[in-house]
C-alpha cells in the first residue's frame, strides 16, 4: 500500500519510539526518525545510512565515545566528543590543540592518547590527574615534583626517583615510609629533620636517625624500641613530655624533664625530694603535696610560678596568697587569707581588664553552704 509522504514519516516515527533498533530495518530513512532515534540513543547512530554533521553532533554531545560510528569527523563534531567524555579522543582521526587541551583538561589520562605531546600540556595533564605521568614520554624533574605534589604515593610507582622527591612525597605523606625497605640513612635524616614523628614508619633506623627524630619532636621517643640514654636525653631536652614513654628513667633526665615541662611531674616514676624540690620551683603544685615539710620560700617560688599550686598549701599566709592571686586570679579560690589586698589583686587580670565576679560569687556560696551544713550537723545544747 502507497502511503504519503506525511504517512511514511509517521510510521517511521512509530517504528523507532517501539524501539530505537527498528531503525536499522528501515529502507528510506527520514531525518525525524534518525534524530528520534539518537535521541533515544546516541548509538543508533549505527544504523543512520546518510550521517549528516547535526546528527553526528547530537549523538556524540550525547555520549563521547559514539565518535567511533562518526564517518566524517570535523573539528567541531571531535571537540564536541571530546568535551562530554574526554576518553573520545582515542577515536578521534584528526587532532590539534584545541581538541587534546580540552580532553586532558577534562581527564589528564587522556594524555595516553595524544598523538604529539608538549611540555605543556603534559603540566596541565598531570596537575589534573597525577597517574597520567604514565603517559609522560619525556619525565622531567619538574613534571614528577608536580605529580608528587598533587598525589604523594604516586612516588611508590616511580623507578629510582630522586631522593629530593622521595622526601616531598614523605613531607606530605609520611606512611609511604612503610612501602620502601631500601631509605638511605642521608634520606632519613632529611625526614625525621622535617617531622619527627615519621619515625615510626621507618624500619630500623639507626641511632643517628633516632636522635635526630627525637630532637625534632621529642615525642617520637615512642617510636624507638630501646632508647639509649642519650636519645632518651634529647627527648626530654625537646618536650618534658616525652617522660611518658621513657620506662628506664634517671634522676637527671626527669630533672630536665621538669624544667623543659613542669606538668611532666606526673610522668616521673621515682619522685625523690630533689625532685619534688625542683618541680615546685617551676610550679607545679602536686610536688608540694609529696613533701613532708615544704619551706616558705620553696611555696613562694611554687605559687609564683603557678597560682593554682596554692591548692596544695597548707601553712598559707597572706603573702603567699598575694602572689598566687596575682599570678592566677582564680587561685582565690584556694586563698585561706582572703584579705581586702587579696581580694583586690583577684580582681585584676594581668591585662588590666577587671574579671568578672562569677568565679568569685560560685567560691563565695560554696563557703557559705558548707558553713551552714556545718552549724546544721552541730548538736543543739
Amino acid at each position: 500500500m502507497h502511503r504519503t509522504k506525511e504517512e511514511e514519516e509517521e510510521h517511521q516515527l512509530s517504528t523507532v519510539r517501539a524501539s530505537w533498533t527498528n531503525l536499522a530495518t528501515l529502507e528510506n530513512q527520514c531525518r525525524s526518525a534518525c534524530r528520534l532515534a539518537v535521541q533515544i540513543n546516541p548509538w543508533a547512530l549505527e544504523y543512520v545510512k546518510i550521517q549528516t554533521a547535526e546528527l553526528c553532533r547530537a549523538a556524540v554531545e550525547r555520549d563521547g565515545n559514539v565518535l567511533s560510528l562518526v564517518e566524517e569527523q570535523t573539528e567541531d563534531i571531535v571537540l564536541a566528543a571530546v568535551k562530554k567524555t574526554p576518553h573520545a579522543l582515542r577515536h578521534a582521526m584528526l587532532q590539534n590543540e584545541a581538541i587534546v587541551s580540552c580532553a586532558v583538561q577534562g581527564n589528564g589520562a587522556s594524555l595516553k592518547y595524544v598523538w604529539q605531546q608538549t611540555s605543556r600540556l603534559c603540566e596541565v595533564a598531570v596537575s589534573n590527574y597525577p597517574h597520567a605521568l604514565h603517559y609522560v614520554q619525556e619525565k622531567t624533574l619538574q613534571l614528577c615534583r608536580a605529580a608528587v605534589l598533587c598525589n604523594p604515593s604516586i612516588i611508590t610507582t616511580m623507578k629510582d626517583p630522586p631522593e629530593e622527591l622521595y622526601v616531598m612525597a614523605v613531607t606530605r605523606c609520611p606512611s609511604i615510609c612503610q612501602l620502601r625497605h631500601d631509605i638511605s640513612e642521608k634520606t632519613q635524616l632529611q625526614i625525621v629533620q622535617l617531622d619527627g614523628m615519621t619515625l615510626r614508619f621507618l624500619r630500623n633506623p639507626n641511632h643517628a636517625v633516632c636522635i635526630a627524630a627525637v630532637s625534632q619532636n621529642g615525642l617520637a621517643v615512642q617510636f624507638v624500641s630501646t632508647p639509649s640514654l642519650e636519645v632518651c636525653m634529647a627527648a626530654v631536652m625537646q618536650t618534658g613530655l616525652a617522660l611518658a614513654h621513657i620506662s628506664a628513667q634517671t634522676e637527671e633526665m626527669c630533672l630536665t624533664a621538669i624544667n623543659t615541662a613542669p606538668s611532666a611531674f606526673e610522668h616521673v616514676q621515682h619522685q625523690t625530694e630533689r625532685i619534688c624540690i625542683v618541680a615546685a620551683r617551676v610550679g607545679c603544685g602536686a610536688a608540694l603535696k609529696l613533701l613532708c615539710h615544704p619551706n616558705y620560700e620553696l611555696c613562694l617560688a611554687a605559687v609564683t610560678h603557678n597560682g593554682l599550686a596554692l591548692a596544695h598549701v597548707e601553712r598559707q599566709t597572706e603573702e603567699l596568697c598575694l602572689a598566687a592571686v596575682t599570678q592566677n586570679p582564680n587561685a582565690f579560690a584556694y586563698a585561706k587569707h582572703q584579705t581586702e589586698a587579696v581580694r583586690k589583686a583577684g580582681n585584676l587580670r594581668s591585662s588590666g581588664r577587671r574579671v568578672t565576679h562569677k568565679f568569685l560569687g560560685r567560691w563565695n556560696r560554696k563557703k557559705a553552704t558548707a558553713a551552714a551544713a556545718a552549724s546544721q550537723a552541730r548538736p543543739k545544747t
